[in-house]
């Protein structure tokens, strides 16, 4: 996942149109985000990757209502879509990683 979402911003900023950046997220309190994309120093959007927890994350639904921005939980070894209030989702790797691209 962290190759995709790389090679995700490096092909929009090879557009030239935004400046993209893909970090991670850590506070204090422990929270941690996997990935998080930024557009010209804004986040965009989180992602993290799981390898088959279906119970979304405490420290997604965290960042997402602090930061106003989606959150992805994409977990690798179950075959599932579903959405949460505030733009919270948990999505298939496999189904959702051309959506991205």
């Amino acid at each position: 996942m962290a190759v995709f979402l790389l090679r995700l911003v490096c092909r929009w900023n090879e557009l030239g149109t935004d400046n993209f950046e893909l970090r991670y997220i850590r506070n204090q309190q422990g929270h941690v985000i996997d990935f998080v994309i930024i557009k010209d120093l804004k986040p965009l959007a989180l992602f993290e990757a799981k390898k088959g927890n279906i119970t979304i994350s405490k420290s997604g639904t965290f960042f997402s209502k602090l930061l106003e921005i989606p959150y992805y939980q994409l977990v690798a070894d179950r075959d599932i879509i579903e959405a949460f209030p505030d733009h919270r989702y948990i999505l298939s790797a496999w189904r959702s990683l051309p959506l991205f691209g």
